[in-house]
Parts: structure tokens; sequence; C-alpha cells
């Protein structure tokens, strides 16, 4: 899986991308998604894709409140701590999007344009950066297994 992932990687360098682009057209597919599903004609496949793109970064996100879930119920301590830990962790995986969420609804209209330049920053960034996360879960990946498997340390 690390070596498969580290390979992929290679898919999402900017060149490559870029000139992937240019033969369809220069759209990102961030920009086509967003045009597809804003229309009254999105097509029943692009909502269910939509679907399912969602469904595995809501799988993904939980993996570290999975992870947080075994440390409480592993550690040596009673239930009210447990509790209070759990409720800390929550607060602080959410307070950052009710604070967003909180700027956006009184600033409305106004922080519209900072809000296009930075969705239009993040367009242009996003292939490169998406290439290096896969790039490194897989070398991690394959380290992990090469200790695992008594190949290095």
């Amino acid at each position: 899986m690390g070596v498969a992932l580290f390979l992929l990687s290679f898919y999402f360098e900017p060149k490559r991308v870029r000139r992937r682009r240019a033969r369809r057209g220069g759209t990102d597919p961030a920009t086509r998604w967003r045009t597809r599903l804003s229309t009254a004609e999105a097509s029943p496949r692009a909502m269910a894709g939509l679907g399912v793109a969602a469904a595995g970064i809501e799988v993904l996100s939980m993996v570290p409140y999975l992870a947080a879930i075994g440390l409480l119920t592993a550690a040596d301590i009673g239930a009210p701590v447990r509790v209070a830990l759990l409720t800390g962790y929550v607060v602080v995986m959410v307070l950052p999007a009710l604070l967003l969420l909180g700027v956006r609804t009184a600033l409305g209209r106004r922080i519209e344009k900072p809000l296009q330049l930075v969705s239009a920053w993040m367009s242009r960034h996003l292939d490169g950066a998406l290439g290096w996360i896969l790039a490194i879960i897989g070398v991690l990946l394959v380290r992990d297994a090469a200790f695992r498997l008594h190949l290095i340390g």
C-alpha cells in the first residue's frame, strides 16, 4: 500500500497536472465539480460522486478521533476524567469550524471576495500538496512495514 501511494503521488506532480488540464480545457477539477454541482441540472452521477467523496473524507477524518478514544480506553483513569478529556477533545476539534462559521455569518457578503481569493489559491496549490501528502504517507507506511518485518532497525 505504501509503495502504491508513493507511486500515485507522482500523478499529482504539478507540471503533469497542468499538462492534463491544458488538454482538458484548462480548468481545475475543483472548478469543474463546483460548476457541475451548482447548476440545476446536476446529474445524479455527479451528486453520487460528491456523496462518496464526502463519505471518504468523513471516514479519514474520524481516524484521530478513534485513536483518541483508544488512548482514553487504554488509559488507567476514571470515567469522569475520561468524559472530561473527551469533551475537551471534541471542543478543540469543533471550535475552529464554529469560529469560522461565526466570522462568515457576521461578515456576510463583505468576506466573499477574500474567500474567493483563498479558494483560487487553494485550487492552484492543491495538486502539489496532495502529491506530497500521498508520498509522505506512502514512505511512512513502507518504513513501518519494514520495521515490523524486521527488515530495518
